[in-house]
């Protein structure tokens, strides 16, 4: 269980170093594509009699035709990069942003482009050793051309996935399931949590405060890595803020009780703590409802004025807080032999996130009826599905706040 939790976090830790660095994708093209290039330089250097060919001289203008290709074809990808961010940033909600640079279309794409790019200047500096007047290598031209073929496609289906991503309907889904993948994968990592009271995050008396390694937004807390320390040292921990929370470098973000075992490495602790530059809903389902409220906060302003849109938001919040409310939220803790808590984590619980995803909602859009009933039917969907009595009462309490439920969303 101990290797498949490690290998999750060495999947988790590569994909983050994939999407947050946008030349890692293109850089590993630009490999491939020298690689590729040394693998063929040589091959098809034997022509049978009447076999297909063209000479070096020919063959070296043909690659430097190919090349201008490649950077034309990226010069339409990066300005259509360009005009799509600025019009999702424009139409949606700014902090999609991010959710674009993070997203893969755009990294695969050039790495598609520099492979190419990368091989036909290899293949064109490899055919240097030739004399202008023989038959070229075709294992490499033929190569070229294929990459060549393979570059104009993937410039066909970009076009085609920046459009959708342009679709609202396309937008909020991709939003949602991106919130949905976040909840599974927490509950994957947090299978071995148990829920706990939230008189658990109280500090005992002898606790000593915990400061931030660093300045940032809380993304992930390691229970386990903790536990093992809890374990060693006879120590606790409690973390009172929950995940998205700001703190600065010494900045308090929890207790510790020292155990008979001896100190706590501050620096094992701060191994334990992701602090990022900014929040980033792959790990923070708050901020990803947040992005979608974004969105129907800015449907429902004067100047926008396009309320339906926010009723798709609200049926996209539905589904998502229908997701939350199968599981058990709010604190969690690993417990020790004896029942004790030896850490636990502060967690929002369903009632928090339902509060997020509707109050600004209701607040400026409490005027048009089929606003109105679509947070009608996203509370009592929920309150269907929730697990709690106190939840339940939550969401009715929400009910109960809204003025008539107005007409059909549909319409």
């Amino acid at each position: 269980m101990a290797i498949k939790q490690d290998l999750r976090t060495i999947r988790r830790s590569a994909r983050r170093f994939v999407v947050e660095n946008t030349w890692a994708l293109p850089a590993l093209g630009a490999v491939a594509g020298i690689l590729l290039a040394l693998a063929l330089r040589n091959v098809g250097t034997t022509h049978a009699p009447g076999s297909w060919g063209i000479t070096v001289d020919r063959a070296r203008d043909s690659l430097i035709a190919g090349i201008a290709v490649i950077f034309s074809g990226l010069s339409i990808v990066l300005a259509l990069t360009a005009v799509t961010a600025q019009s999702v940033a424009s139409r949606f909600s700014l902090r999609l942003l991010r959710i674009q640079q993070r997203g893969w279309r755009d990294k695969v794409v050039i790495a598609v482009f520099t492979m190419a790019a990368m091989f036909i200047l290899m293949t064109q500096l490899g055919l240097r050793s030739f004399e202008a007047d023989q038959l070229a290598p075709t294992g490499g031209l033929v190569t070229s051309l294929v990459l060549l073929i393979l570059s104009g496609a993937t410039i066909i289906w970009y076009i085609g996935a920046s459009m959708k991503s342009l679709r609202l309907d396309r937008t909020l889904q991709r939003i949602s399931r991106l919130i949905r993948r976040t909840v599974r994968s927490l509950l994957r990592e947090r299978h071995l949590d148990t829920p706990a009271p939230a008189t658990a995050l109280e500090p005992p008396l002898d606790a000593t405060p915990l400061p931030a390694p660093r300045t940032g937004y809380l993304s992930n807390i390691d229970t386990r890595a903790l536990h093992q320390i809890a374990t060693q040292t006879g120590a606790r921990f409690g973390f009172d803020i929950v995940i998205g929370t700001f703190r600065i470098e010494g900045q308090t973000i929890g207790w510790v009780v020292r155990g008979p075992g001896g100190g706590v490495q501050q620096a094992a602790i701060a191994d334990a703590i992701d602090l990022e530059k900014a929040r980033d809903p792959t790990y923070d389902i708050a901020y990803g409802i947040r992005i979608l409220v974004d969105m129907a906060i800015m449907a429902l302003s004067p100047a926008v004025n396009d309320p339906y849109t926010a009723v798709e938001v609200v049926n996209e919040l539905t589904i998502v807080l229908v997701a939350l409310a199968g599981h058990e939220l709010g604190p969690r803790a690993r417990q020790g032999p004896d029942g004790t808590f030896e850490v636990v984590i502060a967690g929002r619980s369903l009632s928090d996130y339902f509060d997020l995803a509707t109050d600004q909602i209701l607040l400026y859009g409490s005027t048009d009826p089929g606003v109105v009933a679509a947070l009608a039917n996203l509370a009592a969907t929920v309150e269907a599905k929730a697990s709690s009595e106190a939840d339940r009462a939550h969401v009715r309490a929400f009910a109960a706040r809204l003025p008539g439920h107005g007409t059909d969303p549909a319409t």
